[in-house]
């Protein structure tokens, strides 16, 4: 029965491209490299990703807002996202409107991820924590996009570690993701 077996499909030339570089390994993908017997693979670790949310304002989504408090959207949508584009997720928390333990917060992520990606305190107001810390933290590159939404986007990098901060509006951080992010980690 095994000689009657013959690969379906079309003959391959020897250098033909199957995947292209920075490819993401699905289902897919693993099927058609295991078909042509391409073994073993050469690949890159997934980037870690921390997120971490900012403002005292935010509460869990099952919570009833309060006076001057929001539902924490952003965590969920960049979480979605990042898992979407083959990101190692690491949540990492809220980080409150007090410098010092979000300065804390920062360090922290800073040291144990390939991105850190911020989502509000970016903006003008005094709580807006983000943007002077990271002054403080990394080397900033930008703080506004020509763009709405999204304009307050920060960008910076401490050693390898790049640093997105995003506006706390949550169209605004989905677009920032989509227009920045999604393709740096593309390109990681």
């Amino acid at each position: 029965v095994g000689e009657n077996i013959r690969p379906i499909g079309v003959d391959l030339a020897k250098g033909s491209v199957v995947l292209n570089r920075g490819s993401l390994l699905g289902a897919a993908e693993m099927g058609l490299l295991a078909g042509l017997g391409i073994d073993p693979v050469a690949v890159t670790r997934r980037p870690r990703v921390s997120v971490l949310s900012t403002g005292d304002e935010l509460v869990e989504p099952a919570d009833v807002p309060g006076p001057g408090q929001i539902r924490d959207a952003n965590r969920f949508s960049l979480i979605a996202a990042l898992a979407e584009a083959g990101a190692d997720v690491v949540w990492a928390g809220r980080g409150p409107d007090e410098a010092s333990a979000l300065r804390s917060f920062l360090v922290d992520r800073i040291a144990g991820s390939d991105v850190v990606i911020t989502s509000g305190g970016v903006s003008m107001g005094d709580l807006d924590l983000v943007k002077p810390l990271l002054s403080e933290l990394a080397e900033v590159h930008f703080r506004r996009v020509f763009m709405k939404p999204g304009k307050p986007f920060n960008f910076a990098t401490s050693g390898d570690t790049l640093i997105f901060s995003l506006p706390g509006n949550p169209v605004s951080a989905l677009v920032g993701f989509e227009v920045f992010i999604r393709p740096a980690l593309r390109t990681m």
